[in-house]
């Protein structure tokens, strides 16, 4: 049998003008038989500029006003000269290299000789991409607003560090097709992203609508999701599934139910049917693991690790490490040339994780550091599919782009000869939109509306064509005229599965994985199935393939020396072989080179997570409301500054260093004279001190009739209000702590989150800040009547934002200096929506100002005493959003964009930061102390976090290297360096090993950092258990403490630090509950004031 023709490929090579937009042809270079298309046919040419910029300014202008000083074309440098304008700045690679669309040509040379003869169908021309608009439903192609705010006058004074051009690239657009062009339907519609909007109607004084879409809604339910759950059946190697004992033979029932599953090399993932995921396998050695299980290190073992949750992700648009979000897919890796593994989710909004080994930028983050806990990549498409190969990855949105990381070495990414390594995510620029990926270990499978497209290795000629071995550097169009339902692959072959049910294999057979009676490898094959195939089991790792019959019946072909085709025995197959199991329904099948998984029809509408132990079965009782979550580690919790910020005395003295007051904290917040901590099991405990009790406006959230005029120490926030009705405190997600707006005046309020994205207001409400619809304080938080979910908080002086999962910012709250840009100084009491900045990522506030990270880059509005807005206005403040004026780029390269009190920060993806305004401590961080529209902060090493608060005169950043540095106002050792000097420059934190950074939260007296690790930096003190505290009494009560209590205090000789034993108190109540009356004691009383009976 012959192998799939190509089509012939067609580059230009040439010379450029000074712009992108002239450019003359001097050659065709010829890659077929058939003559080349005249030029004007080519619609994109594509030449992407080599821009340089100068290290004294940030702003290199676009590149159609720099002299050419190369034009990159498919990656490489074609040398046009360079002129002076270009000196001094700094070459970056091209964005995406010339990738001219390959010519669609169908040769009918080749016919699938399976059981049924399929049916042809007609050419299939190039389709647009389809259009995507956050709002209409209708075009742009890109995440913008369609008009945007009144543009800020341009500064003289600019940001200081070249920038790339640009993260991530334009997706290119395709003719559309003419009234005559015969119409094709994919076999999957892509899907569309079309919300529209309706009106809300505020309870109270307001001036705006708050738009609600027509999507699912959001707000909460005890129904759960509606995933419906499926049995997961493993066989093969016991240790890559969970279990134990010999290797099992036949597929077996784990008494787990899933709603996905996945296949990696020694490891299994599961999604259960509420969005949690578990992993569970081998690691060889705890010295070269790199975090593929997506579990911290100290939870983990060498040897056989059973199923865990994975509870912990890290998110820079939340500041750090979060609670996992609710996921959708998993996809479990391969290893590596180099023997590592990484592993990729998307979440249930489209998001895509990635963790594990990232040794050649596989994980999409932009560098080459392994991940050990799920991270986010920051790319603003929906992802609707990922497919893992060894070093490399592919993403898929939900308007057919496919983006590309990692290896190119052997073309896995279909970028060209030139560009090795990838390390964010590039548009590898097809014409037209894809709707299924696959990956090998070292080749890609591309389903697009015009063709199967193939790159990468063909070693073993698993590309499906002969290239002599060769690797193709770009995609590759197959010449096959039948319609193919799924084009997958394993670890060195791929399957084509027609329409009429028939299968054709190529590639590596040496265990007979074709299916075709042979161990020869081929170009194409005929895989001998026995009747209709309707579905295929592959994975990245395997090296057997299953294939599912239209009666649900499954078998399977290739290695076996596990017992992972579920034939029996271990002998291996090289023809399609019964797999041994009931009659079932299979919906899903993943393979890898040791296991398989398999989910079925059957399983019970109760989820539940694998236990720890193998083969458990599940509860007797099904629950019907989410009242409580996995249980979470937490991090280990530092703290410096006034030791009276979380309501302890500390003799009088002032903390200079970081201490270490326990693990199992999950979020943190630093507020006005108060802290707010949420705890592993997701209840919140709030402390610190009240100057009068007569001022105090309930900004602590506990019960009101305990607090106290002076030190209160942490107690827990166990009641809210729902409406009137107070109820048990929900499991909660995100705390916030607020500032106090005028010295003594007690002005304080919080903000908590929980799980489902409802949010809770608590404390002074003046100016309408709590978003509730009045003006009354509240001494317990009270859930804000918003319909969508809230994923991200900012708090003010005086005033609220709140951003929604769909990019919508609400605020409420004093609007006197537009921080609320509501377009006039007139405030509001119910959440309004602010209009003229769409898209938004993140919110930030400091004491009269605000601003916004968006898809089209940054907006602020408020106050501008200082220059806090970042740039020189005409008044003093701003009454509606605006965007700030940056060169063509920068705006794309922004990673954070965050306030203190009167200040504000800019951190750019190359790790150095601008900062603005108000500089009286030397909070600016740039030697000096002079206020600054715009300044450079004078940094020690790339930064990935930036540690702010809204109450805070200093601010800290963290490094790359694992470092913290700070700088500002350091009465109360608030920067953490060993004494009480403010610094203008930023100065390394006091901790003496490195640290990985979760959450940063930073205040005027005091700080907070949560650290991932095992509690072994130092300086400490003997650090207490951070138990839960019981979030729900009249239910679920918490069972005995095993906390150990602080019994030590640092000696003199580690840093002149107080007597400070009180730790982080746990509760447990000491009777029966009755109505919302409880009694709590703290179960270790070292050094904590008990807790009195209230009602």
């Amino acid at each position: 049998m012959q192998p799939y023709e190509q089509t012939p490929s067609w580059y230009q090579s040439g010379k450029a003008s000074k712009t992108t937009s002239s450019w003359e042809a001097t050659s065709w270079v010829q890659g077929g038989e058939v003559p080349p298309p005249p030029p004007q046919a080519i619609k994109q040419t594509a030449w992407y500029h080599g821009a340089k910029s100068s290290k004294k300014s940030k702003h290199c202008k676009s590149t159609e006003s720099l002299e050419s000083s190369g034009w990159w074309n498919h990656g490489i440098d074609t040398k046009s000269g360079k002129s002076k304008s270009a000196k001094g700045c700094e070459d970056y690679l091209p964005i995406m290299p010339w990738l001219p669309p390959p010519p669609i040509m169908r040769w009918p040379t080749y016919s699938p000789t399976g059981r049924l003869p399929p049916p042809k169908v007609p050419t299939m021309p190039p389709r647009p991409f389809p259009s995507y608009s956050p709002t209409k439903g209708q075009d742009p192609p890109t995440l913008r607003p369609k008009q945007s705010p009144t543009q800020l006058p341009t500064t003289d004074s600019k940001p200081s560090t070249p920038k790339p051009s640009s993260l991530i690239p334009n997706v290119p657009t395709t003719p559309k097709p003419g009234p005559s062009d015969p119409t094709y339907a994919p076999t999957a519609p892509w899907p569309t992203w079309n919300p529209t909007s309706s009106t809300y109607a505020p309870t109270g004084p307001g001036t705006g609508t708050m738009p609600t879409t027509q999507r699912p809604t959001l707000a909460p339910s005890s129904a759960g999701p509606t995933v419906p759950p499926l049995d997961l059946l493993v066989w093969g190697s016991s240790l890559s599934t969970s279990q134990t004992g010999d290797n099992i033979l036949t597929p077996l029932d784990a008494g787990i139910t899933a709603s996905d599953a996945s296949a990696g090399s020694r490891y299994s993932i599961i999604i259960s049917a509420d969005g949690t995921a578990s992993s569970t396998g081998v690691i060889e050695s705890m010295e070269n693991y790199d975090g593929h299980l997506g579990i911290r290190p100290q939870d983990l073992k060498g040897g056989q690790n059973l199923f865990q949750p994975i509870t912990l992700v890290f998110d820079e648009a939340e500041n750090g490490v979060t609670s996992a979000p609710r996921f959708k897919k998993a996809y479990a890796g391969v290893e590596g040339e180099t023997g590592n593994t990484h592993t990729m989710f998307i979440d249930s909004i489209g998001r895509a994780w990635a963790t594990g080994s990232n040794g050649k930028g596989q994980l999409c983050l932009g560098d080459e550091i392994d991940r050990l806990i799920p991270e986010r990549i920051p790319l603003p498409r929906k992802i609707v599919d990922i497919a893992v190969g060894g070093e490399f990855t592919l993403l898929l949105t939900d308007d057919g782009v496919v983006y590309g990381c990692g290896s190119n070495a052997l073309g896995q990414l279909g970028l060209g000869p030139e560009l090795q390594v990838v390390k964010q995510p590039m548009n590898i620029g097809l014409t037209s939109p894809a709707n299924s990926i696959s990956a090998g270990k070292d080749h890609s499978l591309i389903m697009t509306a015009d063709g199967y497209y193939v790159m990468g290795s063909n070693e073993f000629g698993q590309l499906c064509t002969d290239s002599g071995g060769e690797p193709l550097l770009v995609p590759r169009a197959l010449a096959i005229d039948f319609v193919v339902t799924e084009f997958k692959a394993i670890k060195s072959s791929t399957y084509i599965l027609f329409r009429d049910g028939s299968v054709n294999g190529c590639g590596k057979n040496d265990f007979g994985q074709m299916g075709d009676g042979s161990n020869e490898d081929a170009f194409i094959t005929t895989v001998g199935v026995s009747d209709v195939v309707t579905l295929l089991g592959v994975g990245p790792s395997a090296e057997s393939a299953f294939f599912v019959y239209k009666d649900g019946i499954v078998w399977g072909t290739g290695l076996n020396d596990k017992g992972q085709l579920g034939v029996g025995d271990t002998d291996n197959r090289n023809v399609p072989t019964l797999v041994k199991t009931d009659d079932i329904t299979t919906v899903l099948l993943s393979a890898a080179e040791d296991h398989t998984l398999a989910l079925k029809e059957g399983g019970s509408n109760t989820s539940y997570a694998p236990s720890a132990s193998p083969k458990t079965p599940p509860p007797t009782s099904a629950p019907v409301e989410i009242t409580s979550g996995p249980t979470m580690m937490g991090e280990d919790f530092f703290f410096w500054g006034d030791p009276k910020s979380i309501g302890e005395d500390g003799d009088g003295i002032n903390i200079q260093q970081p201490i270490n007051l326990g693990e199992g904290v999950l979020d943190a917040a630093a507020g006005s004279h108060y802290s707010m901590i949420m705890l592993r099991d997701s209840s919140v405990v709030s402390g610190g001190f009240i100057k009068s009790i007569e001022d105090y406006k309930g900004h602590l959230g506990i019960n009101p009739e305990i607090v106290v005029q002076g030190l209160n120490a942490l107690q827990p926030v166990d009641r809210v209000y729902d409406g009137s009705e107070l109820i048990s405190a929900p499991l909660f997600h995100r705390v916030f702590a607020g500032v106090e707006n005028s010295i003594n005046t007690g002005n304080i309020h919080s903000i908590i989150l929980d799980r489902e994205g409802r949010a809770y207001a608590t404390g002074s409400n003046n100016a309408g800040q709590l978003c509730l619809g009045d003006e009354v304080n509240r001494a317990i938080p009270q859930r804000i009547p918003v319909d969508n979910r809230i994923i991200d908080v900012a708090i003010g002086g005086e005033h609220t934002l709140l951003l929604d999962e769909f990019g919508n910012v609400y605020g409420c709250g004093s609007n006197q200096l537009g921080q609320l840009g509501l377009g006039t100084n007139i405030g509001t009491s119910s959440p309004v929506v602010v209009s003229g900045v769409d898209n938004v990522a993140h919110i930030s506030a400091g004491k009269d100002h605000s601003l916004f990270k968006a898809a089209d880059g940054i907006y602020v509005t408020g106050s501008n005493k200082y220059g806090q807005l970042c740039s020189n206005t005409d008044t003093i403040e701003l009454y509606v959003p605006a965007k700030l004026d940056l060169d063509s780029g920068i705006a794309e390269n922004i990673k954070q964009f965050d306030a203190i009190s009167s200040s504000s920060f800019i951190l750019y993806a190359d790790g150095t930061a601008n900062g603005c305004g108000k500089n009286d401590f030397g909070q600016l961080g740039d030697g000096s102390n002079e206020d600054a529209s715009i300044t450079t902060v004078v940094l020690d090493g790339a930064v990935r976090i930036l540690g702010v608060g809204p109450s805070a005169e200093s601010a800290f950043f963290v490094t790359e290297s694992k470092e913290i540095f700070g700088t500002g106002l350091n009465d109360k050792g608030q920067l953490g360096i060993g004494d009480q000097k403010d610094r203008n420059t930023p100065t390394r934190v006091d901790f003496d090993d490195k640290v990985m950074v979760s959450v940063f939260a930073a205040a005027r007296d005091h700080s907070i950092a949560l650290i991932l690790g095992d509690g072994t930096v130092s300086p400490t003190i003997t650090p207490a258990t951070l138990e839960p505290t019981s979030s729900n009494p009249d239910t679920s009560p918490p069972t005995a403490s095993t906390t150990i209590p602080v019994t030590s205090s640092p000696t003199k000789e580690e840093g002149n630090l107080p007597t400070f034993n009180g730790g982080i108190p746990t509760y447990s109540p000491t009777s029966s509950t009755s109505g919302s009356s409880t009694t709590y004691s703290p179960t270790s009383t070292s050094g904590v004031t008990p807790l009195p009976t209230y009602a």
